[in-house]
């Protein structure tokens, strides 16, 4: 993509296709209730939402933070569905009749929050909320004249990535330390979709070489879900006296999973050198293709550390 593009013609472009997956997941979800399309439209509702939040210049400040407010209430719902599966989930990995039981029950209540969730996505479409959105990012887009939203994407893109870049950096060394509180594994989680999901926005600048950083990501961030599913589920359980031979469980499986991220993160993120590769690499080739020498040399697209 060439660098004279703007930011504002970007973003609008990145708004309106992630607003149409938006609206393709929330009518799979609708039709299927499945665990596979309430996690797709998670999914899609943060993907959308942290497009505008990165570009909250280009569109009008009250619109997009209505908007934002109303994807964080649907997320809520969607969410409320989404523990019960992967408690269910966890669960089914221990041949115990307490966890047959408790199965039981978060299947009914699964059910009763999968219901409130039909209602309210149903209701999204009835009042044909996505081209309301549409419509009122694309009048935004159009009368914002900030110099941000002038300014060419790849300067845009390289600003917003070396930020994340070295902040996902720095808080996965915190996060990966011996006493690392929850906590902080649960901010750097949170952390790490945001920086994925900006890099995927920003994705088109750099070309199939950025897949290797999401490539690596994955294996972090499936854990940092591991560990946190472990923790929603316990805290499901906190108030049933009986479930002590699951929490138990549920709490040694945390640590093994948390034991596994620091490991990994060790492995191939805990350096400096790897670091500052990404960092400049993300600062440097957004928008354009970087000289035959340097392709073939160290400023190419950076690869795992072993």
């Amino acid at each position: 993509m060439a660098g004279s593009v703007t930011t504002l013609y970007f973003a609008s472009g990145q708004a309106s296709s992630l607003l149409g997956q938006l609206a393709f997941q929330t009518s799979r979800t609708i039709k299927s209730h499945d665990p596979d399309a309430v996690h797709d439209l998670r999914v899609a509702i943060r993907r959308f939402g942290q497009a505008l939040i990165v570009f909250e210049n280009c569109f009008p400040a009250n619109g997009a933070k209505k908007i934002r407010r109303s994807l964080k209430r649907i997320m809520a719902v969607a969410g409320d569905v989404r523990n019960y599966d992967v408690a269910m989930d966890l669960l089914s990995k221990w041949d115990l009749r307490q966890a047959a039981t408790l199965q039981s029950g978060f299947r009914a209540h699964r059910k009763e929050a999968e219901q409130i969730l039909t209602d309210v996505l149903e209701s999204w479409i009835e009042r044909n909320t996505s081209a309301k959105w549409r419509s009122r990012l694309e009048a935004g887009s159009v009368a914002n004249g900030e110099t941000f939203s002038n300014d060419t994407i790849d300067h845009t893109a390289a600003r917003t990535l070396r930020r994340m870049a070295s902040d996902f950096f720095s808080r996965g060394e915190k996060a990966s330390r011996e006493k690392a509180s929850l906590r902080k594994l649960h901010d750097f989680r949170i952390a790490a979709k945001r920086f994925r999901y900006t890099l995927e926005v920003f994705a088109p600048l750099y070309g199939p070489k950025l897949s290797s950083l999401l490539e690596q990501m994955k294996s972090v961030q499936t854990l940092l879900g591991d560990i946190n599913d472990c923790a929603t589920v316990r805290e499901m359980l906190s108030r049933d006296e009986g479930s002590k031979l699951i929490t138990a469980a549920l709490k040694r499986r945390q640590r093994r999973k948390t034991k596994e991220f620091r490991q990994v993160w060790g492995a191939e993120f805990s350096c400096q050198e790897n670091a500052r590769r990404w960092i400049e690499y993300l600062s440097h080739f957004a928008g354009r293709r970087p000289p035959a020498k340097a392709r073939a040399g160290r400023a190419s697209a950076p690869q795992a550390v072993a």
